[in-house]
């Protein structure tokens, strides 16, 4: 009960004026509903749920009638079936059916609904205006509060809400729910209380949670747009991309104003508890001597409401939490996905240049990245404005440009923009062990340990047999030209010196160059040659590697991305499409120097797995210079491989996986590409 009063306070206040009927009780006609609803499995599930449709919309109609407007044509809230159709949500793959929705209709008077469970209802997930489940078996309630939960997560990728309401119903309750980027609150009540369903209904009505700044543009669109007011100008999306749940909100789009000037817009909602945000990360790379490399942040601030007070999650023990504020990050750099890149050495020199960009900013700055993806590694935008930004500034650590003019003087030219510093982490603040301990990244690309949750185990990961890259076959002695000043390192072969129990998990630059080499070895994989016409039989090794790899999630307990690797080229020679099999020697030569577990060498310079990756690199891509040997590549233009399902099962269950996995939607169609 103290839940219940709880949340109607908090989440289901409105600014009635007193003509609001949440007060009373039931009508005969709606008790009379409540009473079938109550009786659950004599009815059935689809009488059970007719019956909660005919007393939702008495509840709408009695509320819309008591808005005065006069006979003007207005928006009623009608509640109908959707559970014999799927709805599809622009940012997620998967369909998910509520089966229940509230939707807004234009009218003088409350429209007529039909209520038969088969009828169809024309919409889209971005017209829906709130979200329900309904149960007709004595189900338990923390059953359905896990299934209305992934429903209301599909339903706050919504990026103009700050926060979602829905509601479950069982013959035994019903329960109303509010999900926001930090929370999930439930409260149940029995079918003899009318006021809390009541104010459910009419704090719909008043379009509640809603971002003042943002407006969805067509609501009756598949694919919709979102306006977004910064300062006095408008933006609108093109191709946004949402993520929901607590603690992973996210917004992000490329977006135009009506004079076509394009910028990027991020939406975060930041833990007030978090110590340093993003845009201060980029502030201190960018002080003094500008990044050439790292994306720069042309503006950003906390979103505001109505009343002018910063946008924040709710809760309802306010006192004890710090909760989430919405933060905007604009800029206008926009760098294009790695899956516009044409060439094998324009992908190379991507690649060379983010481990730069990596290094650079450790050298300057002391920070970690810590999500090194194959979207947050992006091309260089190509306007004359980045270029002159990247002409000058911290560049210790060489970009490929430099490299390969030798002795000539060269300014920068980066041919990434690495985005995206919202798991970063500023070294030079005192050590939280706490958060340097967590798993942050992107789940394919994230480190073996910091997947693992725990240091590797020394006597199998050892670095006896691994040494740094030679440059000795190449014409020239490029690696002078890689630095500033010459690179110090010590001997890397050997098992080193400290002891497992003497070392701290924690993550580390060399994490950020393992997860670089997971993009590099995901990204050729499933990549093909132009016009090529060989045959490309997929080999068993690719299919589990593509397989394993799109499912990863991070967890305690065995790695199944070990199991993928072997110390061979045969081994990446089936990994890659035939007419890229050259490539093997160079992943092979990665693969055997990223495998140890290098925290237990602590003496080793910081930046020798990037050195090394870096070296192997350059040297495939001076052999393509001295060859004139590009090729044009089509990254994902491999067809996505056959798996065995009952294998692959296998495969995710002795490695422990959690049960909240899903298979990715790649397994539904061997036919799309990769």
């Amino acid at each position: 009960m103290w839940m219940a009063r709880i949340f109607k306070k908090i989440y289901l206040q409105t600014n009635s004026t007193g003509s609001s009927p949440t007060h009373l009780g039931w009508l005969p006609e709606e008790e009379k509903l409540a009473f079938e609803i109550g009786k659950g499995r004599e009815g059935g599930e689809e009488t059970c749920c007719v019956s909660l449709l005919r007393l939702l919309n008495c509840i709408s109609k009695r509320i819309f009638n008591t808005i005065a407007t006069g006979n003007t044509e207005r928006d009623a809230l009608v509640f109908h079936s959707a559970r014999k159709f799927k709805f599809n949500n622009p940012f997620r793959e998967e369909n998910r059916t509520p089966n229940i929705v509230a939707l807004w209709e234009v009218s003088r008077v409350f429209p007529a609904v039909n209520y038969s469970l088969d009828h169809p209802t024309p919409t889209t997930w971005s017209a829906f205006a709130a979200v329900g489940g309904v149960e007709a078996s004595q189900s338990k309630p923390e059953d359905m509060k896990y299934r209305l939960s992934n429903y209301l997560q599909n339903h706050l990728c919504h990026p103009e809400l700050n926060g979602v309401l829905g509601f479950t119903s069982t013959p035994m309750e019903y329960a109303l729910f509010y999900h926001d980027a930090d929370v999930i609150q439930r409260a149940g009540f029995g079918w003899d209380q009318a006021a809390p369903l009541y104010a459910f209904v009419e704090k719909l009505y008043t379009r509640p949670f809603q971002d003042t700044s943002m407006q969805i543009v067509d609501a009756r669109c598949q694919d919709p747009a979102w306006a977004t007011k910064i300062g006095r100008d408008i933006y609108v999306s093109q191709s946004p991309r949402a993520l929901a749940g607590p603690g992973q909100r996210r917004y992000t789009t490329r977006a135009q104003d009506p004079s076509d000037s394009a910028v990027f817009i991020k939406d975060i909602w930041r833990d007030e508890g978090q110590l340093l945000s993003e845009t201060s990360l980029f502030e201190q790379a960018h002080v003094g001597d500008p990044l050439p490399g790292l994306m720069r942040v042309d503006s950003h601030t906390f979103v505001f409401d109505a009343s002018g007070e910063r946008t924040r999650t709710t809760d309802y023990q306010p006192q004890t939490r710090d909760g989430r504020y919405k933060m905007r990050l604009m800029t206008k750099e926009i760098g294009g996905p790695l899956e516009k890149v044409r060439s094998l050495r324009r992908f190379l020199s991507v690649m060379y240049d983010a481990c730069a960009v990596q290094r650079n900013l450790y050298r300057k700055s002391r920070i970690l990245h810590r999500d090194i993806s194959d979207t947050n590694i992006m091309v260089a935008p190509n306007t004359k404005e980045y270029l002159d930004r990247c002409s000058t500034g911290f560049t210790e650590v060489k970009f490929i440009n430099q490299v390969l003019a030798r002795e000539k003087k060269c300014d920068p030219k980066p041919a990434c923009l690495l985005i995206d510093l919202g798991n970063g982490v500023d070294l030079k603040v005192p050590p939280d062990a706490v958060s340097l301990r967590e798993r942050t990244g992107t789940p394919k690309f994230i480190a073996r340990s910091i997947s693992f949750g725990k240091l590797l185990p020394k006597a199998d990961f050892g670095s006896a047999e691994a040494d740094l890259p030679s440059m000795e076959t190449l014409p020239v002695d490029y690696c002078q030209f890689m630095h500033t000043m010459e690179y110090q390192h010590a001997t890397t072969s050997g098992h080193g010196s400290a002891l497992q129990s003497d070392v701290q998990f924690t993550h580390r630059l060399l994490h950020d160059a393992e997860s670089t080499f997971w993009v590099i070895v995901w990204t050729l994989a499933r990549s093909t040659v132009g016009s090529s016409t060989t045959t490309d039989d997929p080999s068993e090794d690719f299919c589990t590697f593509f397989h394993t790899m799109a499912s990863h999630y991070p967890k305690r307990g065995h790695d199944p991305r070990e199991a993928l690797c072997e110390g061979s080229e045969d081994y990446w020679k089936d990994i890659l499409h035939p007419d890229l099999g050259f490539l093997s020697a160079m992943l092979n030569k990665m693969y055997v120097y990223i495998r140890p577990e290098w925290a237990y060498r602590p003496e080793l310079n910081p930046e020798h797995v990037h050195e090394a990756l870096m070296r192997l690199i350059l040297a495939e891509i001076v052999g393509i210079d001295d060859n004139d040997a590009d090729l044009p590549l089509v990254i994902g233009g491999r067809l996505i491989p056959p798996i065995d399902i009952d294998t692959f099962v296998s495969t995710i269950n002795t490695s422990s996986a959690q049960p909240s996995i899903s298979f990715p939607h790649s397994l539904k169609s061997q036919q799309r590409t990769c």
